[in-house]
Order: structure tokens, then sequence, then C-alpha cells
């Protein structure tokens, strides 16, 4: 939210969007920070808005959803969410700027598909280990929820004159996220 007031409010007075914008060949410069800063810009309202409430809808992934009424048992802790979230972040920049490497990326969706990425990749390994059967249904009904966003985001990318939809970033995004959690193991159920 503090990076969409930066660049709507103070753009025109501070190069901010400069800075941070995900733009491909400045990685050649070393400016390798614009692979995690580019989550900070959003092109609209409606654009912060719905990855706001895409990470709100993560939150036990933290093991902070109140009312969620299944266990924490799946929680990564602090530390691995945000290291799930750079991951899915970089990587979904990496992946996308691979058809458009003179376009410039923005938004935190990629973030946003990394974290259901480790969700459901932390429930099933749950499920896959048999310590928690009861967790089907909320798998089944997370990986709706993120194939119906991803499903949305293709068809306003189809229907966008400009392409502006990432949706290689996206799919990559929650590809980093499922693999951080395969890769690392971290421990389930913890605060770590």
């Amino acid at each position: 939210v503090a990076g969409f007031a930066l660049q709507k409010c103070f753009g025109r007075f501070v190069p901010f969007t400069r800075v941070v914008v995900f733009y491909p060949p400045t990685l050649k410069a070393g400016e390798v920070w614009r692979l995690l800063t580019h989550v900070l810009l959003h092109s609209d309202l409606s654009h912060l808005a719905v990855n706001l409430l895409h990470l709100l809808n993560t939150l036990d992934l933290e093991g902070v959803a109140p009312g969620s009424g299944y266990p924490d048992c799946y929680a990564l802790g602090s530390r691995h969410i945000a290291r799930a979230a750079a991951t899915a972040t970089a990587y979904g920049a990496l992946v996308a700027s691979v058809g458009c490497f003179g376009a410039m990326f923005e938004g935190a969706s990629a973030l946003c598909f990394g974290l259901d990425g480790a969700l459901l990749g932390a429930c099933g390994l749950l499920l896959g280990a048999g310590t928690q059967p009861g967790l089907q249904g909320f798998m089944q009904t997370r990986g709706m929820y993120a194939m119906m966003h991803m499903g949305i985001d293709i068809l306003r990318g189809c229907g966008s004159p400009g392409g502006t939809v990432g949706n290689s970033a996206h799919l990559a995004g929650f590809l980093g996220g499922l693999a951080y959690v395969i890769a690392v193991l971290p421990p389930l159920g913890g605060r770590a």
C-alpha cells in the first residue's frame, strides 16, 4: 500500500517507479533488487485491491487466520513464508521476462500465487504423509480458488489489448512457491 501511495501520489516528484520496477536489461547493471521490489508497484487501485485480498486469503499459511476452522499444522512460519515469497517473486519475474525481455514488470501477483503454491505444497506433504487426512477438503477448495483466480487472469489477459496480465509470471510464481516447500521441507506447524 505504501508503494502504491508513493507511486501515485509522489511519482511526479520522486522517481520511485524508475528505481523499483523490474526491467530485465537492468540486471546486467547489477540492479538485482528489482527482482523483489516490483511488488511495491501496481497499475491501479483494483490491481492493488485484488493482490491484497489474495494475500489476506493466504494468512492461514502463517497460522494466524482467525476462525479458519483448520489447525495451523501446515503453517510454515514467518521466515519460510518470506523465503517462499521472495523465491516466487523473483522466479515469476525472470520467467515472464523470457518472452518479454524489454517489458517493465510490476505487481505482487507472482508473490500471491507463490504463497498459494507454498500452501498447497505444505498441505500436499501432510496429506501424502497421511498425518492430516482432514486437510483434503481444504486443499481441494484452495486449489480450486487458485485455479479460478488464474483462469480469470488468463481471460483478462486474452482480452487485454497490450497483454498486461502476466500469466507466465503468475504460473511461475505458483511453481516457485510450490518448489520452495518441496525443496526446503520447512518444519510444518512451526513458527520458525
